[in-house]
């Protein structure tokens, strides 16, 4: 027996500008169609098959049912603001650009936003982490990872960082404040 409590509805507009009304599990997307655009919350994205690539404008990012599956390509062009609740967001993904586009003022939950992404430079320096209270697994077998930079994360409210480094086999740089790295290694486990 199947349950329906993990479908999303959303809207897609063919290049025909034909509305289509997806319903789609909220954990796995499938892959847009060449041309394709939509809304997620109130920001509009574009997909281009060729670079298997979702390019996402301005606005307030839908609490659910991110449009994009893992292993794709996302670019930020203006401002996008992220919901309370930002786990998985990011999983899987091939790379992402504009990242200072995000705003993440919102975020309590970072629980494995990154966890698996093939990235290999992070920079999350500008990140306002300032009401995060989870991030485990945060950067969870991001194996490709070369580069990280939180230098500015605030983590006053974090409660939970276990697991938030782990796997984390190409690591050569990580850039961290004193304080956020102390109150993680007083908190939990990181690796």
């Amino acid at each position: 027996m199947s349950s329906n409590s993990n479908l999303v509805e959303s809207k897609v507009t063919t290049k025909s500008d034909q509305v289509v009304a997806l319903k789609t599990k909220a954990a796995i997307q499938p892959k847009a169609v060449q041309g394709e655009t939509g809304t997620w919350g109130t920001v509009d994205w574009t997909y281009d098959n060729s670079t298997d690539t979702y390019t996402f404008g301005g606005g307030i990012a839908g609490t659910s049912g991110a449009p994009w599956p893992q292993s794709s390509n996302l670019i930020f062009t203006d401002k996008v603001t992220l919901p309370t609740d930002c786990s998985n967001l990011f999983f899987g993904i091939q790379s992402i650009k504009g990242e200072t586009c995000l705003d993440t003022s919102q975020i309590t939950n970072m629980y494995s936003m990154f966890r698996t992404a093939k990235v290999t430079n992070l920079d999350l320096s500008y990140f306002d982490t300032s009401k995060v209270t989870n991030m485990n697994c945060m950067f969870d077998s991001c194996n490709s990872l070369t580069n990280l930079d939180l230098s500015n994360f605030d983590t006053s409210e974090v409660t939970d960082m276990s697991n938030m480094l782990k796997n984390l086999i190409g690591l050569r740089k990580l850039f961290w404040d004193k304080y956020g790295f102390y109150q993680l290694m007083q908190i939990s486990p990181i690796l």
